[in-house]
């Protein structure tokens, strides 16, 4: 007799879900590592302004115009990094979101894979009795044909 596990469909179902929340939260955190390098480009890009500014102001040629390009594309930076903080924040919380998600289909996928084991484990219990049962008929009714002859 084969035994089949009655919520084997309720199974496959949630495995996907779980396979389909990882994959959303792989998605989601690839998002969000993307999203912290650019901010790391932009801080990098502001230091390198900097040294720049120091580079002219050792040279001893303080030239308004370059020194006013560079404050307006320091001022600029500081508005693209404030957006892309925003948007980190947001992908942050996406991925946080993403990742509870993924925890809730897990719990739910194992505790059904957990009850499909408890359920083979009681089948080949009973499969065992049933086996030790007949064992046990096929030698009583041995003895009792040796004990007749």
């Amino acid at each position: 007799m084969k035994w089949q596990f009655r919520f084997e469909s309720v199974l496959r179902f949630r495995k996907q879900l779980s396979d389909q929340a990882k994959m959303e939260y792989a998605r989601a955190r690839g998002e969000l590592d993307q999203g912290l390098k650019a901010l790391d480009e932009l801080y990098q890009s502001i230091d390198q302004n900097f040294k720049s500014v120091q580079r002219l102001r050792e040279s001893g040629g303080l030239q308004a115009e370059k020194l006013k390009t560079h404050d307006e594309f320091f001022t600029g930076q500081q508005i693209r990094i404030e957006r892309q903080r925003q948007k980190v924040r947001e992908l942050k919380q996406l991925a946080e979101e993403k990742h509870e998600k993924l925890l809730a289909s897990l719990v739910e996928y194992k505790s059904l894979e957990r009850l499909k084991e408890k359920q083979r484990e009681r089948i080949k219990k009973e499969m065992g009795k049933k086996d030790q049962l007949q064992i046990d008929d096929m030698v009583t009714m041995r003895h009792r044909r040796h004990e007749a002859k």
